[in-house]
């Protein structure tokens, strides 16, 4: 998987520099589909949870292509709604809450309305470039959901310390760090190459780790298994 990376960094780096938006997008979609395909052919794994992210992130890019027009801006944002709303669904419900301290409270939570601060203020700046209003409060909405997935990531990493949680984290990262960056580059126009380098780096990061997460996932599921079969030739050969 690293190598496989690595080669659509380089190829993503070709494509900021010497082709236009379009088929830089297109390669970011060639990307997610590489990890989807990766994900069901090499490991054997088919968490339904995240087997639909990687679909909605397809789904996602696919809307990306045409974000120029309302309809793909529109559909774009609600994809991406609909990846935070499930991973911060599925992070949720295994948050050990009577683990979380107060510091920890205190941390996050600062530092998710300082993010919402800053999402909202950034909005605010680039309102009248939308060509609709509910265009602008989807966005705003997408980028909220990212910034709550990230706050019950953390909190999750921080009750259920391990590996596959804080790949969870990452990835939830580099998702809503792409979305904001790629924000920046298209809308503000300041040195978009190096902002969309910085947008792809941080798309490839989250793909890599939320692959890890599954592989992670699937060596605990098959760990699990192996378990229990000890378990139970134990138990035979004491009954024998």
């Amino acid at each position: 998987m690293l190598f496989i990376a690595l080669i659509f960094v380089v190829l993503n780096i070709i494509t900021i520099y010497f082709f236009d938006l379009t088929i830089f997008r297109l390669v970011r979609l060639l990307s997610s589909i590489t990890a989807l395909l990766y994900f069901h052919f090499y490991i054997s794994y088919k968490n339904k949870i995240i087997y639909s992210i990687f679909i909605m992130l397809v789904c996602s890019d696919v809307s990306m292509i045409f974000y120029e027009h309302y309809l793909g801006l529109m559909t774009y944002a609600m994809w991406s709604i609909a990846i935070y709303l499930t991973l911060s669904i599925s992070a949720l419900r295994k948050i050990q809450w009577r683990r979380v301290t107060i510091l920890d409270y205190l941390v996050f939570i600062l530092v998710f309305l300082f993010n919402v601060y800053i999402l909202h203020f950034t909005l605010s700046d680039i309102s009248d470039l939308f060509q609709s209003k509910l265009a602008y409060y989807l966005i705003k909405l997408s980028g909220l959901t990212g910034l709550v997935s990230c706050l019950f990531s953390a909190f999750l990493n921080a009750t259920r310390l391990s590996f596959r949680t804080a790949y969870f984290m990452y990835a939830l990262f580099g998702l809503i760090f792409s979305d904001f960056v790629a924000m920046l580059a298209f809308y503000y126009k300041i040195e978009p190459k190096l902002f969309y380098l910085i947008d792809r780096a941080a798309y490839l990061f989250s793909l890599f780790f939320l692959v890890r997460h599954a592989y992670m996932a699937y060596l605990q599921k098959e760990a699990v298994k192996a378990a229990a079969l000890l378990k139970k030739s134990y138990q035979d050969s004491i009954s024998f």
